[in-house]
């Protein structure tokens, strides 16, 4: 079997990489966006009185604008 695999890969280079590259391809178009799945608020699952928590809120109260981008470098 593995002999088979490698006479194909070593006999037809181009081949393989462009199955690769369409495999690739189709995986990212099949696959979901993640912004659909997470969110950028890591206090959002710690309870309130968090000390990291609060000081978050002090600062998306203090800086309302950067707020959105944070997280973003």
């Amino acid at each position: 079997m593995f002999a088979a695999i490698s006479r194909v890969v070593l006999g037809k280079p181009w081949y393989v990489l462009a199955a690769w590259v369409v495999a690739m391809g189709v995986i990212i178009m099949a696959t979901p966006d993640l912004d659909d799945y997470s969110t950028g608020n890591q206090a959002s699952f710690l309870p309130h009185d968090f000390e990291s928590v609060s000081a978050q809120a002090i600062g998306t109260e203090a800086f309302p604008r950067t707020a959105a981008r944070r997280g973003a470098w």
